[in-house]
Parts: structure tokens; C-alpha cells; sequence
């Protein structure tokens, strides 16, 4: 199985809150679930951004990750200075990278950002390989957020659950969390 990773963070008075979100799609064939994803795409929209998104279509996107048989794992970071995101960020992905392998998963892919934070993030699994807490042959790349609509599920839930941690919303997070959603703290 392959597990889809985002992140999503809020800067608050108490520092930055960062969160890493990583999906599966584990009742569904990832090709119907991709096809389910485009269906949701408005005119002149290229991919799903949780952040852009009004309230009613949030719940359609929720609902259809929700029908397509999504196991959901979020790891969050807070409070991190905000100098010190790609802390937070490689926290947060080396503890994920954890709780997937322990849960079967071999393969991960990631949101591609600017090559040198791609980089960064390869370090990062390297570095958690060194340490014994990934197996050699934990694989992973990077994806645009354009190319790979599953990565469009991690983004939801990553913003689902920054929202909820941050005392924004709950709403989505009360629709998720029961059914979908395991989500582990970190800290400095």
C-alpha cells in the first residue's frame, strides 16, 4: 500500500502549529478513487486545496473521502518559533513515516515543493533510516499536488485537522475524526 502525505500549518500567538497528514486509500483501487477526486474538480480548476474551498463543497470532498475507504494518519507539532518550520516539518514526517510502517505500509509519496525542501524531506528519511526507525526498503518520492489527486485526500485532512488544533473549527474533524483519523502530538 501507498500512503499520500501533506502538511498544513496556522501561525497563532503561541507559535506555529504544523501538521503532516498521510492518507491511504484502502477501500478503493487508487485509479476509481483518482477518478472520484477529478470528478470534484470545478471548471479551470486544476486540483483540490483544501484552503480554497467554501464550507459546502468541503463536505462534499469529506464525503467523498469517506466513501472511498480512507485510513488517515496526522502527526502535529506545536508550538514550533516560526523559524524553525522544516524542525517542525521533519518531526513530523519521521514520526509519520513510523506509524505507516508499522502499519504495512512500504511506500510513501509526498507533495513536491521547491526542490531544495524536497530535498530536505529525502534527509529526513535517510537520516530515520540511519536510525533504524525505516527499513531500507521504505520507498518514497515526490508528486505534484496537480499530477496526484490522493495527494488532494492528505491535503483535506491535514487542513481538517490544523483547523480543529488550532480552535478554528471543529466541524470537519467531528465529521472525520470518529471513523477516518489517527492523529499523534509532538513538541519541542
Amino acid at each position: 500500500m501507498i500512503a499520500y502525505l501533506d502538511e498544513s500549518s496556522r501561525r497563532g500567538p503561541s507559535g506555529l502549529l504544523y501538521v503532516v497528514a498521510a492518507a491511504v486509500v484502502v477501500g478503493a483501487e487508487e485509479d476509481h478513487a483518482r477518478a472520484e477526486l477529478r470528478k470534484l474538480l470545478l471548471p479551470r480548476q486544476d486540483y483540490l486545496h483544501w484552503h480554497n474551498e467554501r464550507p459546502a463543497r468541503r463536505a462534499v470532498i469529506l464525503d467523498t473521502i469517506s466513501g472511498l475507504g480512507v485510513l488517515a494518519m496526522a502527526v502535529s507539532y506545536h508550538p514550533a518559533a516560526n523559524r524553525h518550520q522544516e524542525r517542525a516539518r521533519s518531526a513530523c514526517v519521521t514520526a509519520l513515516a513510523g506509524d505507516l510502517r508499522r502499519e504495512g505500509i512500504a511506500e510513501l509519496v509526498i507533495e513536491a515543493r521547491q526542490e531544495q525542501q524536497n530535498r530536505a524531506d529525502r534527509q529526513h528519511l535517510l537520516d530515520a533510516r540511519h536510525a533504524g526507525l525505516l527499513p531500507d526498503s521504505f520507498a518514497y518520492r515526490h508528486r505534484g499536488k496537480k499530477e496526484e489527486p490522493l495527494l488532494w485526500i492528505a491535503d483535506a485532512i491535514a487542513g481538517t485537522v490544523s483547523a480543529h488544533l488550532a480552535g478554528d473549527d471543529s466541524t470537519w474533524w467531528l465529521r472525520l475524526a470518529p471513523d477516518v483519523l489517527r492523529l499523534t502530538r509532538l513538541g519541542p
